[in-house]
C-alpha cells in the first residue's frame, strides 16, 4: 500500500507520537520546576524584605530611645543620674539592668529601652559628658543597640550673686558664694562672708569692676567715695585690706599687685592646700596674687559669665517653658507656686505691670535646709528658675527658699528690695540692684550645684554608634 500522508494508518507513516508525548512531559516538568523556583525566590525575597523592614523598625525604635534620653536630660536634669547611675533603684533612666521601657504607638512588639551613663559628670567636669544607651525591638529576633554621647554645658549665667550695685547694711551673710558686680559695693563692712565659693573655687568675697567702699550710697558708679577698700597712694600695701570679713580676697578697679603684702597667696593658709590653689590653669592658683579687676571684661572673663545673663533666644526659650507649665504671669500678684520638679516661672511685667514687686515670701513648697551635701537627707533634687522682666522682687518675711532668681531688666527695674526679716536664700541671684540692708543669709551648697535647672543648660549630641553592625 503506497504511503498516504493524509492516512495515518498507512504502513509507511512515521511513528513519532511517542516522541511528542515525551517532549510534552519534559516541558511540563521544566515549567513546574521554574514555577517552584520563582515561588521560592519570591518567598525568600518577601522574607528578606520583612527582615529588613523589622531591622529598620528596630533601628528607628533605638533612635527614638536616644531622643527620649536627650529629652529626659533636658526636662529632668542631671541630679538623679549623677547620684546613682547605673544602679538607680527608683529611676529606670539610671538603671542599666532594668532600663526605661517604652512601647511605640501601642504596638507591643515594637519598643525601646533606654538608660543614661555618666561618663564625666557635671559640675566636676565642664562640659559634663553622658552616654545614652538604647536598644530597639520590632518583633521576633529584630533588635538593634545604639549609643550616643551628650555634652551638657551651662549657660554663661553667674552661679552665685551678681548685681550692678550692691548695698550692705544690717547683718547680711553670704555663705560659700561670691558677689560679682559691674558697679559699686556700698557698706562693705556690713556684709559677712564665709568659706570657699562652691561654684568657682575662690574664697567667697566681692569681685567688682568698679569700687568697693564702706560709704553709704547708691548708683552703679561712685568716683567720689571717701572710704574705698583699696587706696592707690601707699604702693602695694594699699591694695591689701583685711579690715572686713574675707576682704583680703576682694578685687576691684582700685586694686593692684599683692606681691610683698600679707594678702599674697594667703588663701592656702586659711583654707588648706586645696587642689585649685596649686593648679596654674585655675583662677584660684596661688590666690590672691592681685586685688585688681581692670574692667567689666576682666570680671566676666575671670568667672566665664556674660552680661546680660541671657541671650534673647534663651529668654524666649525660658518663656516658652514657663507657658507650657502654666507658670507664666503678667502681674506681680495673683500667682501660684509651681509644682513641677524642674519648674520655670516667668513674670513678664514690662507691658502690663511695669515696676511690679514679686513678693517671694508668697512662694510655697520650695524650702529646704541650707548647707546640704548631695547625700544629705534634706537635699532636694528639684529645681526652680524665676525670671522677672520689667519688675522687682522682695525677699524677706522669714522666707526660706532655693531657686535661681534672675531679674533681667535694667534701671528703673531689676531691684531686689531690702532682703531682711531673717530670709534664707539658697541658689543664684542676679539683679540690677541688690539691697542687703537687713538680716538675710544667702547660701550656695553642693546640693544646689548638683541639681541645677536643666533649662539653664545647652545639650549637644555627638558620637552616634550602632553597636551590633
Amino acid at each position: 500500500m503506497p504511503y498516504d500522508p493524509v492516512d495515518p494508518t498507512s504502513p509507511e507513516a512515521p511513528r513519532d507520537e511517542g516522541f511528542a508525548l515525551l517532549t510534552v512531559i519534559i516541558l511540563t516538568a521544566f515549567l513546574a520546576v521554574a514555577s517552584l523556583s520563582m515561588a521560592f525566590i519570591t518567598i525568600t525575597n518577601l522574607g528578606s524584605a520583612r527582615t529588613a523592614q523589622q531591622a529598620g523598625a528596630a533601628v528607628n525604635a533605638a533612635d527614638a530611645g536616644l531622643a527620649q534620653g536627650v529629652t529626659y536630660l533636658r526636662s529632668s536634669g542631671l541630679g538623679t543620674i549623677n547620684k546613682c547611675s547605673p544602679t538607680c533603684t527608683n529611676e529606670p533612666y539610671g538603671n542599666s539592668s532594668n532600663p526605661k521601657k517604652i512601647t511605640i504607638n501601642g504596638k507591643s512588639s515594637q519598643f525601646y529601652t533606654v538608660w543614661i551613663e555618666k561618663i564625666a559628670p557635671y559640675p566636676a567636669n565642664k562640659p559634663g559628658i553622658y552616654r545614652i544607651h538604647s536598644t530597639g525591638s520590632a518583633g521576633g529576633p529584630a533588635s538593634r543597640a545604639v549609643t550616643m554621647d551628650v555634652s551638657v554645658t551651662p549657660f554663661q549665667v553667674p552661679i552665685g550673686i551678681m548685681a550692678d550695685t550692691v548695698t550692705g547694711g544690717g547683718n547680711a551673710g553670704v555663705h560659700h558664694q561670691s558677689i560679682l558686680s559691674t558697679g559699686c559695693i556700698y557698706k562693705r563692712s556690713k556684709i559677712e562672708f564665709e568659706g570657699i565659693d562652691k561654684a568657682y573655687g575662690v574664697p567667697a568675697a566681692v569681685y567688682s569692676s568698679q569700687v568697693i567702699n564702706d560709704d553709704a550710697g547708691s548708683g552703679q558708679f561712685c568716683p567720689n567715695t571717701n572710704r574705698p577698700l583699696h587706696e592707690t597712694t601707699s604702693g602695694n600695701a594699699g591694695f591689701c585690706n583685711s579690715s572686713y570679713s574675707q576682704s583680703k580676697y576682694d578685687m576691684d578697679l582700685n586694686g593692684g599687685s599683692l606681691a610683698g603684702t600679707p594678702c599674697y597667696n594667703s588663701a592656702r593658709a586659711q583654707f588648706g592646700n586645696l587642689p585649685q590653689f596649686n593648679d596654674p590653669t585655675h583662677i584660684a592658683y596661688n590666690f590672691p596674687q592681685t586685688s585688681k579687676l581692670a574692667d567689666d571684661n576682666a570680671l566676666l572673663s575671670m568667672f566665664n559669665v556674660r552680661q546680660p545673663p541671657f541671650t534673647q533666644s534663651q529668654l524666649d526659650q525660658l518663656r516658652t517653658i514657663a507657658i507650657s507649665q502654666d507658670n507664666y504671669w503678667t502681674s506681680a500678684s495673683g500667682w501660684s507656686s509651681p509644682e513641677e520638679s524642674s519648674a520655670v516661672m516667668y513674670f513678664d511685667l514690662a507691658a502690663s505691670n511695669p515696676g511690679g514687686v514679686v513678693d517671694l515670701k508668697d512662694l510655697t513648697g520650695w524650702s529646704r535646709p541650707v548647707n546640704q551635701s548631695t547625700t544629705d537627707a534634706g537635699c532636694d533634687t528639684r529645681s526652680l528658675v524665676i525670671i522677672i522682666e520689667g519688675g522687682n522682687a522682695r525677699l524677706n518675711g522669714n522666707q526660706n527658699m532655693f531657686a535661681s532668681l534672675y531679674l533681667v531688666s535694667g534701671s528703673p527695674y531689676g531691684k531686689v528690695l531690702k532682703a531682711n526679716g531673717t530670709a534664707f536664700f539658697t541658689g543664684s541671684l542676679y539683679a540690677h540692684e541688690l539691697d542687703l540692708t537687713g538680716t538675710a543669709d544667702l547660701y550656695m551648697d553642693d546640693c544646689f550645684l548638683a541639681n541645677q535647672s536643666p533649662s539653664l543648660f545647652d545639650v549637644q549630641t555627638f558620637n552616634y554608634r550602632e553597636l551590633d553592625r
